[in-house]
């Protein structure tokens, strides 16, 4: 599973180089493309007439090269996700995680593999700890002082739920649960920013309960994890107001 994920962000990878390297060839020209990969590749196609006319015959055949690897990366990447796709469908772990708000068919399949059955961490809080999200401490004198999230472990899992996270939090209308988890932090000036990055801290400490919770519950039904179990309640004391810093 996670095989097919390092390859997905590998041809991701080549797909945003080869996007950069046909901007930097016509910006040579004087030809700019606007921002983004889509808006950029949908106005060198609406333009393209006119970029034939302003560039040499041999840039021509060079943006033609740079199109048409970008179509056989792009299905490169299409075949990589619908295999993950169908993998997500065949994994009852996977499932259970693609209900949590803020995880996708990526996430959930990404987390299942590294997560397992979750026995491998006592509580939500270690688990997200243990890659990267806990505050970084710092100080002297005993004064501590609790500065951003460590960074220190998977950069792929936290990428694609703080993506998750970043469109929970930006909401105009956020989930009840994500307010009342994160307090203030939303009404604030640059509380948008703490949102996203305390939301995706909660994510992971979300996932290893919401799988654990499922486990137990199938164990042993009398148990205090339950089926149905809300992510604020699950997740209790992943976040604290004071740890959740830009």
């Amino acid at each position: 599973m996670l095989s097919l994920h390092r390859m997905r962000t590998h041809w991701v990878s080549v797909r945003t180089a080869t996007v950069n390297a046909l901007r930097g060839l016509l910006y040579e020209f004087g030809v700019t493309l606007p921002r983004g990969r889509h808006s950029g590749l949908r106005q060198l196609a609406q333009q393209r007439a006119k970029i034939n006319d302003a560039v040499p015959a041999v840039m021509v055949r060079l943006v033609d090269d740079q199109l048409l690897a970008l179509a056989d990366i792009e299905r490169h990447v299409q075949a990589m996700e619908e295999e993950i796709s169908l993998m997500l469908k065949s994994q009852e772990s996977a499932r259970r995680l693609r209900d949590t708000p803020g995880i996708g068919v990526l996430g959930a399949t990404a987390l299942a593999a590294t997560l397992g059955d979750g026995t491998s961490w006592r509580n939500g809080r270690e688990f997200a700890c243990c890659l990267g999200l806990a505050p970084g401490h710092r100080g002297t004198g005993g004064k501590v002082r609790i500065g951003s999230i460590s960074k220190r472990g998977n950069a792929y899992l936290r990428t694609l739920l703080i993506n998750g996270a970043r469109a929970l939090a930006s909401r105009e209308h956020p989930a009840p649960w994500i307010v009342a988890l994160l307090g203030g932090a939303l009404q604030r000036g640059g509380g948008r920013h703490c949102a996203q990055a305390g939301t995706h801290r909660v994510g992971f400490g979300g996932a290893w309960a919401g799988l654990r919770s499922e486990l137990e519950s199938d164990r042993s039904p009398g148990s205090e994890c339950r089926r149905g179990v809300s992510p604020c309640s699950m997740i209790k004391g992943v976040v604290t107001p004071h740890s959740v810093h830009r």
